[in-house]
């Protein structure tokens, strides 16, 4: 997290272009409140273009300990808030550097959500239960998940009936990981209303006719006992509602395939499901990790792309585990929706409004590379260092009390409810639908009380000797 994001807020931080804002700095300790006795300036400095003038834009009273002033943005970037402390009429030192991002009404109406769209639990080859892997992910601050074991829809549904027992943040869509009999091909389903899977699991006869009557009315190639079955898997899922995401082809299986150590698909097999428009969307970064299988998925993407192929992407961990597993919460989607529900988010990616991010760990920290246009990827860089920090760190307290309750401990739920209810408070705050938090009368009075009491100890400033 910034370091000052833990000492201001700046409220609101996501602002609508075109529309008149008012900006309230808020100080997050006593010590730091803005003095109605001092006069301050303020810069506000768009972040792509130059600014015109070399006079503050505002000189300001503190009002109750914060700073507020009335602007509007008129382009949409972001753009930083400098607060310096003036002295004898002129510039002096500067407080604090914060920030504001201005966007178009079309984003400003559509909220940010965090998702994973591949996990596995240990109903098939994860390692935790349904609900353990659903509240671990709230602890990291994620709005929604799918939980797509191995040809099984069941444990998304059966995480789903223990968060109905309260009021949580976490929307948990249906989901499953199609692999049909005899190919290698896997194919995320989410969102759709039933199994697909169950029907070439129970009904095997009626799986294998619609097959036949699929192949034959492919065209002539050597590829097609493949693109038969993904073709069935595909349609298969928008009849049930849902979507599909071709997932990993760069991913190097091991057993129980015959042919292990080489990448998932073939190159011609990865042109035609692009070419062919088969899928909703495209899995850009995940499981695949050896031999630079990321890398070459964007490469191919950006082929793809310049080819004319639009598919919209996500990224997901396909994690096994979220103790100690890696990719858990390292590859994620960021997407813009008019709400957090199972529509709103399939529309939403459908539409292109989704970004993969990949979080790299280096000697300078963590670093977040976010694929996606430069639109939407300079906005949610924006919303990665200054909103999901600060929304996780409350995710984590309705995440932690959700694990207790799976444990048994009964009076968790309206916790739960509370913390939910919090996450839901801060990010209407962020994005101004409601007002920001003030100090109260009585931290300001406590502060007036005690802030200048050092001085009647005989010393100059604070942590000087005795003179």
């Amino acid at each position: 997290m910034k370091k000052e994001l833990r000492y201001y807020s700046v409220t609101p931080g996501v602002v609508c272009v075109g529309e008149k804002s008012v900006i309230t700095v808020t100080p997050l300790d006593s010590g730091l409140y803005f003095s109605d006795t001092k006069e301050y300036e303020i810069d506000v400095l768009p972040m792509t273009r130059r600014r015109l003038h070399d006079t503050p834009d505002f000189i300001l009273r503190g009002q109750g300990g914060v700073l507020k002033f009335s602007y509007l943005f008129d382009n949409e970037e972001e753009y930083y808030i400098r607060i310096y402390q003036r002295s004898d009429d002129m510039r002096g030192k500067l407080i604090v550097t914060l920030s504001v991002y201005a966007v178009l009404p079309d984003l400003y109406d559509l909220r940010p959500l965090k998702g994973d769209l591949h996990i596995h639990t240990i109903r098939s080859d994860g390692k935790e239960e349904p609900g353990i892997v659903a509240a671990n992910y709230r602890t990291c601050g994620y709005d929604f998940i799918a939980i797509t074991d191995h040809n099984r829809y069941f444990p998304s549904v059966e995480a789903q009936e223990v968060f109905k027992n309260f009021s949580s943040g976490l929307n948990i869509l249906n989901g499953e990981e199609v692999h049909t009999p005899d190919t290698y091909i896997h194919i995320i389903h989410i969102g759709g209303k039933y199994s697909v899977t169950e029907k070439y699991i129970k009904h095997r006869e009626e799986y294998e006719a619609e097959i036949a009557e699929i192949e034959s009315n492919l065209p002539a190639r050597e590829d097609n006992f493949y693109i038969a079955r993904t073709r069935w898997a595909v349609e298969n899922i928008r009849k049930a509602g849902g979507l599909s995401i071709f997932v990993h082809p760069y991913w190097i299986p091991k057993k129980p395939y015959p042919k292990c150590g080489i990448y998932n698909l073939t190159d011609n097999l990865i042109d035609c499901f692009f070419k062919s428009e088969l899928f909703d969307a495209y899995e850009l970064i995940g499981a695949m990790v050896e031999n630079g299988g990321n890398n070459r998925s964007v490469a191919k993407y950006a082929d793809m792309r310049a080819e004319g192929i639009s598919l919209p992407i996500v990224g997901c961990s396909d994690s096994h585990g979220t103790i100690g597993y890696p990719r858990f919460n390292e590859y994620y989607t960021i997407l813009l929706a008019k709400e957090n529900t199972d529509e709103a988010i399939i529309e939403s990616i459908k539409n292109g409004l989704s970004v993969a991010v990949e979080t790299i760990s280096g000697t300078c920290g963590q670093e977040y590379i976010v694929h996606g246009s430069y639109r939407l990827t300079s906005y949610i860089r924006y919303l990665i260092d200054h909103y999901f920090p600060l929304y996780t760190k409350i995710c984590e307290c309705e995440g932690l009390f959700i694990r207790e309750y799976l444990l048994g401990y009964e009076e968790t739920p309206d916790i739960i409810g509370i913390c939910a209810k919090k996450a839901e408070n801060f990010y209407k705050r962020f994005f101004g639908k409601i007002p920001a938090v003030l100090p109260t009368q009585r931290a300001i009075e406590s502060s007036e009380k005690w802030s200048d009491v050092w001085q009647e100890y005989g010393v100059v400033k604070r942590g000087s000797t005795l003179v």
